[in-house]
């Protein structure tokens, strides 16, 4: 591999070599063509022949042409860049301009809007119609002012529009003219090549038959000479001369066939030059006939589409006047529907209050007996319960005296611990009915109170009559407890957790990153919300109703289950009583018991025997 590589290295250089030789011998043909000479076989140099000079001028000349021609053409093509660089300027112009209009307009609207919304807060604070006619007035003057000035920006846009318009057209007209223009110029153009290529011709062939025809005759002076001179040397030198000739007859058949080759090429060059501007002609005008049809259906497609837009707008204001129709037909149903709505609305209320009292009338009643019942067990309970503890104490009472002075043995008392079980079930039914009484209660914060101000103010409905006039009649403070309680009941929230849940809806995060109410003007849609969210919740919690019935049935199995554990408990409460002395002692008793008979039997056969000792000492 190393052997190739050191082969290939002599080649490359020759290669080099070679190019370097043709660069440098291109480059001197070059010099000594811009300096109108050459040099011959033997390195004379020699002046360059007509033909060759005016092939040379004739290039130069019709380079010059050819460059004159682009440069005409590209005038055109400088011009319309130029106009279109200054309109694109001027249209940049204009819409920062437009820009600059919408946005002033725009911050001087929404100022207008802001100062017109705060107006419209602040109508509710008036109380005397003129007044409020007269305020109303001036907020629709305002509103009216607002559409005026976005009505002559409008007019104004509208009106830059038909300029463009008219500019749009102008400069379709002009165009047409440059088009014309420029392919009278390239017409122009090509016929003064045509004819410089063909009297470029003429004088090329013309140069060459004159050069041709100064040859020959400078051939024939030559030849002349010779004959002259072969007449005295004919004998010395006719072989030389022979030679001569035939070498003189060779070099001019050389250049005569050199001379023709060039002209032929030359001609052919020609040819293909005119040929192709003739084909580059075609397609110029192919080009622009093109382009004339493209721009001619682009102006037929606009013209249709302004004829789609008008026939639209007439089309938008007829369904526009239609929709206005249905639109206050739908207010005048919306109207009745609310109403009609409003009043079952109101008579559910009534009824679902009414109901609602009752139900709370009956849980007092059914807990006012339930205590009462408690209470009179519980003081049953306690009576035979101290009965029984006497009786209790009396046993353990005869049991100590029966183990420490009659028996002498020491007496540990039992425990007396069998009621404490009984008081934990007492406390914890205490505790329970404490829990059910605390979770009935709903507390509400600052926030929750603002919130249900604030509906108080936007949803007046939420509020029956009756609840009403219950507030005209209460002091403020307890009107306010009575107008939250009221709002509540409507909505049907009794857990601290939904008014939580509530308050979430009507809270936003403010700009220092804290909770702040939201505008009062959004506290329907946020009402929408929270009731159409809970609506969803109750419909996705309607399968889990079988499971909550079957929870149900298994808390009242539990408590079925601990109502026996306590009646087993207080079974074992009275037995444990019955058994506070134990099986063991109560057979000591009957022990003792039947000792002390055998005891008393003895001391009885004991005093009759006293009896008749006495009786027989008496005797």
């Amino acid at each position: 591999m190393d052997r190739g590589a050191v082969d290939d290295q002599p080649t490359m250089l020759q290669r080099i070599g070679e190019r370097r030789a043709l660069l440098e011998a291109k480059l001197a043909s070059q010099r000594k063509e811009s300096e109108g000479t050459t040099r011959n076989e033997d390195g004379e140099v020699q002046a360059r022949g007509k033909g060759e000079e005016q092939v040379r001028l004739s290039r130069r000349e019709l380079a010059s042409l050819r460059i004159e021609a682009e440069d005409a053409v590209s005038s055109y093509r400088v011009k319309t860049d130029a106009e279109e660089n200054d309109r694109r300027i001027r249209e940049e112009a204009q819409a920062l301009q437009r820009e600059a209009k919408t946005r002033d307009e725009a911050g001087s609207s929404e100022t207008r809007k802001g100062s017109i919304q705060l107006k419209f807060e602040s109508l509710y604070e008036f109380q005397i119609p003129q007044e409020l006619v007269k305020e109303m007035e001036a907020q629709k003057a305002a509103c009216s002012k607002v559409i005026e000035v976005k009505d002559q920006l409008i007019d104004e846009f509208r009106s830059q529009m038909k300029d463009k318009e008219e500019e749009y057209v102008r400069a379709l007209k002009q165009q047409t003219e440059d088009i014309d223009g420029l392919i009278v110029e390239m017409h122009r153009r090509t016929d003064v090549m045509v004819e410089a290529y063909a009297n470029q011709l003429l004088y090329i062939e013309k140069a060459y038959n004159d050069e041709r025809r100064d040859a020959l005759t400078q051939c024939d002076s030559d030849i002349k000479t010779l004959v002259n001179q072969r007449t005295t040397r004919e004998n010395e030198f006719k072989k030389k001369r022979e030679q001569k000739v035939a070498e003189a007859q060779r070099i001019l058949e050389e250049k005569y066939e050199e001379a023709a080759e060039k002209y032929n090429k030359c001609k052919m060059e020609s040819q293909h030059d005119i040929h192709g501007l003739a084909q580059e002609l075609e397609k110029c005008k192919a080009d622009f006939l093109l382009n004339a049809e493209r721009l001619n259906y682009n102006l037929q497609v606009l013209r249709e589409r302004v004829k789609e837009n008008k026939n639209a707008q007439n089309q938008h204001k007829r369904k526009l006047t239609r929709l206005q129709d249905v639109l206050s037909s739908l207010i005048s149903r919306y109207a009745e529907t609310d109403k009609r709505f409003r009043q079952a609305n109101n008579e559910l209320t009534e009824s679902y209050r009414r109901v609602t009292e009752q139900y709370k009338d009956l849980q007092l009643k059914f807990r006012h007996f339930e205590k009462a019942d408690v209470d009179k067990y519980n003081q049953v309970w306690q009576m035979h319960e101290n009965d029984c503890m006497g009786l209790v104490h009396k046993c353990l009472q005869g049991d100590r005296v029966v183990f420490e002075e009659l028996l002498g043995v020491p007496w540990v008392p039992p425990p007396l611990d069998f009621w404490v079980a009984q008081e934990d079930q007492q406390q914890d039914q205490v505790d329970v009915d404490e829990a059910e009484e605390t979770d009935t209660q709903i507390e509400i914060g600052d926030n929750a109170y603002a919130m249900l101000q604030i509906l108080q103010t936007q949803v007046p409905f939420l509020i029956d009559d009756k609840a009403q006039n219950l507030m005209d009649d209460l002091r403020q403070q307890e009107g306010g407890e009575v107008q939250v309680q009221a709002i509540l009941q409507s909505l049907g929230i009794q857990q601290t957790e939904q008014v939580n849940e509530l308050l979430e809806y009507f809270t936003v995060e403010a700009e220092d990153g804290t909770a702040a109410l939201i505008n009062p003007q959004e506290a329907v849609r946020a009402l929408h919300a929270f009731l159409d969210d809970r609506r969803k919740k109750q419909s996705v919690s309607l399968p889990l109703e079988a499971s909550k019935t079957e929870n149900k049935a298994s808390v009242l199995s539990e408590e079925a289950a601990k109502e026996k554990a306590r009646r087993a408990a207080d079974r074992e409460f009275w037995e444990r009583m019955g058994k506070v002395v134990p099986p063991s002692h109560k057979r000591i008793w009957s022990a003792l018991e039947s000792g002390l008979e055998q005891h008393l039997a003895q001391l009885q056969r004991r005093f009759s025997l006293i009896e008749e000792t006495d009786s027989i000492r008496k005797q």
